[in-house]
């Protein structure tokens, strides 16, 4: 990952956290917006069907795969009243209805999700279009909320947790303890609309220099959480506010050394969009 790149990823992370909050429309997300503003009239509000409509729960006859939905949606039934959306709407907007239809009917989406449901890892083996794959725990007692892991030439790994912080975990599968110096994580969260924790100084992506073996390099992107920064910038508002921040460090001894910042923005722009936001891959 080169220089450039970093910085373009933190720059592109604070667009994300405004376009993010612009997509939003009374906590709906863009997909359910599409489908409400397009597909609900005909098919229900959760597929269920209506009076103009068939439900889209069930058999599909065209196929339930996201493709599958995709091409019926884009070609339409025109005989059955059923317009061709690929005249209205573009290949990108039809793609997030068919992933809107495949969720709610698999019974995954926004509506369901919660941070805190416990992970079930598979026993068996998952089939997938080309193998069959298996899923070994290498780590787990994590906090609810582990963000990016970065893969260490000698097998082990580097991971972050949100808001505790960065750690290494050999190849065995045993974590060290949390690596002294890094930019603070914060612990303190809310929660808003489908159950999503939001905060501001979370500790996000990880990843190592090219040449890792050589300089020892490593990146860390994350929330650099300002406390009285609100009162001159750009965004009145009480509490923190944060803006997204790349640096750089090696880790020598458990403790982060050699810090250089990479990317980071005047303190008046920091602003309430919180980290969720602006994840920084």
């Amino acid at each position: 990952m080169t220089l450039r790149t970093l910085k373009q990823a933190a720059c592109f992370g604070a667009v994300v956290a405004a376009a993010g909050a612009a997509a939003q429309d009374g906590g709906r997300p863009y997909r359910d917006r599409l489908y409400a503003n397009h597909c609900a009239v005909c098919h229900g509000e959760r597929l269920e069907g209506a009076a103009q409509g068939t439900p889209l729960l069930g058999a599909l006859q065209q196929g339930d795969s996201v493709d599958a939905i995709a091409k019926s949606i884009a070609q339409g039934s025109p005989e059955k009243g059923m317009p061709k959306w690929e005249d209205t709407l573009s290949a990108r907007q039809i793609r997030h209805l068919a992933l809107y239809i495949a969720e709610i009917r698999s019974g995954v989406g926004y509506s369901n999700f919660h941070y805190s449901t416990r992970l079930v890892v598979p026993q068996s083996a998952i089939a997938s279009k080309h193998h069959d794959f298996a899923l070994h725990t290498v780590i787990d007692g994590l906090d609810p909320l582990p963000y990016s892991i970065a893969p260490l030439p000698d097998g082990g790994l580097l991971l972050t947790e949100k808001k505790r912080g960065l750690s290494v975990v050999s190849r065995q599968g045993v974590k060290s303890p949390f690596v002294q110096g890094t930019p603070k994580a914060y612990a303190d969260s809310f929660v808003v609309t489908m159950e999503q924790e939001w905060g501001h100084g979370w500790l996000l992506d990880v990843a190592i220099h090219p040449e890792y073996e050589k300089n020892g390099w490593v990146y860390l992107h994350f929330g650099d959480r300002c406390e009285d920064c609100a009162k001159g910038g750009l965004f009145r508002r009480r509490g923190p506010v944060s803006m997204n921040k790349v640096v750089r460090g090696r880790i020598q001894n458990g403790r982060w050394k050699d810090e250089q910042v990479i990317w980071d923005a005047p303190r008046r722009f920091y602003g309430p969009v919180t980290d969720l936001g602006a994840g920084g891959r």
